[in-house]
């Protein structure tokens, strides 16, 4: 029990100094680059970077059905960073869902799979979900999939390194 606890505030200390952060979800958008002026709703880091967007959820879709969402990178004033994003199985699912089968991934686009983003800045990168019209309705009704997209600070140097992912539940109509 010890052991855990202590694990548990060293891993709690490190994302802490790292100055990592999962936010609520954005609104949709283009790609955008804005610099952060600390008077919206996502936070100004000092140091790290942070994603505000942590989860999307995407109800009643049907084939023929799309809609962009962005992931919202938020880098720390400390330094340009290197991100690299993709799409990824999850590694735990939210009760009742099944992840997005990998034959699948064609329907989510991410418009910018590697960015560079400059100290301080917030970045948007437009991702796409379009669910082809020759799935079968029949097929995807009341289907719940999940998927991640990891989003990687490549630019990272020594032992521990960190990475955020969004998760993105699809639900599609019951016909």
């Amino acid at each position: 029990m010890k052991v855990r606890l202590l694990v548990t505030l060293l891993l709690i200390g490190v994302l802490s100094l790292a100055g990592c952060s999962v936010l609520p979800a954005g609104e949709a958008s283009n790609s955008t680059v804005v610099e952060y002026q600390g008077n919206q709703n996502i936070p100004n880091l000092p140091e790290g970077f942070g994603l505000y967007g942590s989860e999307v959820e995407f109800s009643g879709v049907y084939a023929g059905w799309n809609g962009t969402v962005p992931v919202t990178i938020i880098n720390g004033r400390d330094k340009e960073r290197l991100f690299v994003l993709s799409l990824v199985q999850p590694t735990t699912l939210k009760e009742g869902y099944e992840a997005l089968p990998k034959e699948d991934y064609s329907w989510v686009t991410i418009s910018e799979t590697q960015v560079t983003v400059p100290a301080g800045i917030t970045y948007e990168i437009p991702v796409m979900l379009s669910i082809p019209s020759d799935v079968s309705s029949s097929a995807l009704a009341g289907k719940k999939y999940e998927v991640g997209i990891l989003v990687e600070d490549i630019t990272q140097t020594g032992f521990v390194q960190i990475a955020l992912e969004t998760k993105w539940y699809i639900v599609a109509g019951t016909g």
